[in-house]
């Protein structure tokens, strides 16, 4: 049994704007760097976000560091229609990207688990198959 397949097909998410299908950046092109430095950044807006007084400068910001976001996962969305976007709409790209990302991380890690045999419960959990004492 593998440990884990990896098929040579593309995991590329797309987006459709103005009826046009655009391709965003693949999964697997992201070098651990890329991922550690996209969490990263995730985490700080997530931490601006939660600011109930923020600064001009804050707002800056969280503002910088979306269009940063948006910037790496943008693909094959080309400069003009990248421009034409409404910050909310890039927002929207950048959040449905992170959710593949995280369901397909999450099947994957399910796969192994299940695997492993991590994915089964011990005989301590609350469902046990053994009968309780009978109270009389």
């Amino acid at each position: 049994m593998a440990l884990l397949t990896i098929s040579g097909t593309d995991r590329t998410e797309t987006v459709i704007i103005d009826d046009k299908e655009y391709s965003l950046t693949c999964f697997d092109d992201f070098s651990p760097s890329d991922q550690f430095h996209m969490k990263k950044i995730g985490t700080r807006i997530v931490a601006l976000v939660d600011i109930d007084d923020p600064t001009e400068e804050e707002i800056t910001e969280i503002q910088d560091a979306s269009d940063g976001l948006f910037e790496r996962v943008a693909g094959e969305i080309p400069d003009e229609v990248r421009k034409k976007l409404k910050p909310g709409a890039r927002q929207r790209i950048v959040t449905a990207f992170f959710l593949a990302l995280a369901r397909e991380t999450g099947r994957e890690a399910a796969e192994l688990s299940s695997q492993s045999g991590q994915g089964k419960r011990s005989p301590s959990s609350s469902d046990s198959t053994e009968e309780a004492p009978s109270t009389g």
